[in-house]
């Protein structure tokens, strides 16, 4: 229930896939920059069968990468985090990946649905340890990881399975089985690019910037974050944070893209006459944050370390960091600057 907050593990250098009509972002925040079953799926292209294809077996075997590019052009995703790491795929999905021999992990940044694409050749003899694990996983997503409605829709047309040369998956998408019908694909589709603006530094701003992405600088410099990701989409807003974004007339909102820890920088400047709306729903996120949001002790820290409160110019903000009050503290003096 809490995947939206503890979307984790350490990695700043993660690969970032864009499809569809998806958007990312980098730590700038001057430049926002990432029926279910097991039956088994039987490759029935030329390319795989035909004994005058002109290509050995292992020319034209597709490999993890390849059905990963085919599940990510079949229908339209949001923006998808690859996962490359055992730490991260441990943590994130309970798969063990130095028990593979081949895979491809990746899960969205931030959605409203919940969305994963799990491809993986066990080592020969891990087999049976590997299916053990996507079980586990297969069974949280279809029974404990929906928390928000659309996510329900996802989970609900999530499909588990296995290719006749021996690749298990887990495609997590409302269309799961558009998924799994092109995922063997031969020759495949080409991995989608990531259109990904290069991270810049947070001092030299613009006299033009809003006064809300000047403290958030101020913020990002004051002390260490993990990779955040500015999030402006209203929609998701609300969902994530619980905040009416058309309630406010200035904002800057961001979350950890991956961190073991829990980290999000919140600043608004409501409306006139929708103060008291605006700290309600800031009330009652900062009240999750110190009860309920802390997943991982890692995570704990930050709860602990959150501030919430009001600047001189009317901006109300939430800083969820080890040392929030620093935070707030270089933020108020960036007003002043």
């Amino acid at each position: 229930m809490k995947k939206f907050m503890t979307i984790a593990a350490i990695l700043a250098a993660l690969t970032l896939t864009v499809t569809g009509c998806s958007n990312n972002a980098d730590n700038s925040s001057s430049d926002v920059t990432s029926e279910a079953g097991s039956a088994t799926v039987e490759a029935t292209t030329e390319a795989g069968t035909s004994e005058d294809a002109g290509a050995s077996d292992s020319e034209s075997a597709l490999t993890a990468l390849d059905m990963a590019a085919n599940a990510l052009t079949a229908v339209e995703w949001p923006a998808m985090m690859e996962i490359p790491d055992a730490e991260t795929a441990s943590m994130l999905l309970g798969i063990d990946t130095t028990l593979c021999e081949d895979f491809y992990l990746s899960t969205q940044l931030m959605s409203a649905q919940l969305n994963e694409i799990i491809i993986v050749k066990p080592a020969a003899g891990n087999e049976a340890a590997v299916k053990e694990q996507l079980d586990a996983h297969f069974a949280y997503i279809k029974d404990g990881a929906a928390f928000y409605p659309a996510q329900e829709v996802s989970a609900a047309g999530a499909v588990q399975g296995e290719t006749e040369d021996g690749y298990m998956y887990i495609l997590v998408h409302e269309n799961g089985a558009d998924v799994e019908n092109a995922l063997l694909t031969n020759p495949p589709a080409e991995m989608p690019s990531a259109d990904v603006a290069p991270e810049e530094d947070m001092g030299g701003m613009e006299p033009s910037m809003p006064l809300s992405v000047t403290m958030a600088d101020a913020a990002y410099e004051a002390v260490e974050w993990p990779s955040m990701m500015p999030v402006d989409d209203a929609e998701m807003v609300l969902n994530f944070f619980g905040i009416d974004l058309g309630l406010c007339e200035d904002y800057y909102i961001a979350n950890q893209l991956i961190s073991a820890q829990l980290n999000e920088i919140i600043i608004v400047k409501p409306m006139a006459g929708f103060e008291e709306d605006i700290q309600t729903q800031l009330d009652a996120h900062f009240d999750y944050i110190k009860t309920d949001a802390a997943f991982y002790p890692e995570q704990e820290p930050s709860a602990e370390g959150a501030v919430m409160g009001e600047f001189d110019n009317g901006y109300k903000y939430i800083f969820v960091h080890e040392f929030g009050s620093v935070v707030a503290d270089a933020a108020a003096a960036s007003i002043l600057a």
